[in-house]
């Protein structure tokens, strides 16, 4: 760059800090000559060059970019760090991965705080630096400088079975999966209807994936064993949709009485196709409450580590309806 602009090195790292003391002469020719190389400065340089500066940028390790849940979470985060100068650096560590090598490429950018997703934040181990804090519920989450945010899933199951039982459904039956948020808004739901008199409940798929397909033939084994029930509370708007289909597929299955409920309030719920009844988790809510627990902890180190359960709130669509007799 320094040749084609006709300047020295010195300068035209002058003219990348944006420093005053240029020309306007020298400062266009430099300039040019960035757009004629196509040059894109590199904040990991930077960092690199000097560990002492401040980097002003959070990192954020995701178990998977897909996720429909994700994108909230990234949009709460980005929203509270933006208005602080603050950049979002996102990597993925997959499940089943052991993850240290996402970690590691946060790491070695120097990013002045970590948040991490609940699945992430069980099976990595942090350093004591940068202060971290984990989003969502997951079993054996180790102890981090700032702690948990997440949306109460406890309650959400809560609000799901008592919407159920004000539509008059007893004969119910829950589609879950392994995870560790599924089984708090299994154990809300079953509260709830156990509080209401309803002590028979079945729990299909305690081992399944959380994913469309087995909601599929979950519902369909369902089905063809309980063909009284009159509604299922699936634990992600995942296996509610494929408990869905399941019900649209078979021609003997009640569709317009038996009620489906999911949880996530994901897009997929929100189709005017599908029109599903859902417990929002307020995830971007729970983004913007990590990054401030993350902020308030890079200004002051000696903060206790705290957890923070934000409130879902209950969507109703079409999906779920009154029970008639």
């Amino acid at each position: 760059m320094a040749d084609l602009a006709g300047v020295s090195p010195s300068l035209v790292s002058l003219v990348l800090r944006g420093s005053l003391h240029v020309s306007e002469r020298r400062r266009a020719a430099v300039v040019a000559s960035i757009s004629a190389l196509g040059y894109r400065p590199s904040h990991a340089a930077r960092t690199l060059a000097s560990r002492k500066k401040r980097t002003k940028c959070i990192g954020f390790v995701v178990d998977d970019y897909r996720s429909l849940g994700t994108s909230g979470l990234v949009q709460g985060i980005q929203t509270v760090l933006r208005n602080d100068g603050y950049k979002v650096a996102v990597t993925e560590a997959p499940a089943g991965t052991p993850g240290e090598e996402a970690l590691e490429s946060l790491l070695s950018t120097n990013v002045e705080g970590l948040v991490l997703s609940a699945e992430c934040g069980g099976r990595l181990a942090l350093p004591r630096r940068p202060p971290g804090v984990v989003v969502g519920w997951s079993g054996g989450i180790p102890p981090l400088s700032v702690g948990l945010v997440a949306s109460d899933d406890r309650l959400g199951g809560v609000l799901a079975g008592q919407h159920l039982l004000n539509l008059g459904h007893s004969r119910v039956v829950v589609l879950t999966s392994s995870g560790a948020a599924a089984k708090r808004r299994c154990t809300g739901f079953l509260d709830a209807m156990h509080k209401a008199g309803v002590l028979e409940v079945s729990v299909v798929g305690e081992n399944a994936r959380d994913v469309e397909e087995d909601g599929y033939r979950a519902a369909c084994q369902i089905w063809d064993s309980q063909r009284d029930i009159t509604a299922i509370f699936a634990t992600s708007d995942y296996l509610a949709v494929g408990a869905l289909a399941a019900i649209r597929n078979r021609g003997d299955t009640p569709e317009q009485t038996l009620s489906v409920i999911g949880y996530g309030n994901t897009p997929l719920a929100k189709s005017q196709y599908i029109d599903l009844t859902s417990v929002d988790v307020q995830s971007q809510t729970v983004g913007e409450e990590a990054a401030k627990a993350l902020l308030a902890h890079v200004a002051n180190p000696g903060l206790k580590p705290r957890r923070t359960l934000v409130k879902p709130i209950l969507t109703i669509r079409s999906s779920t309806r009154q029970f008639e007799m």
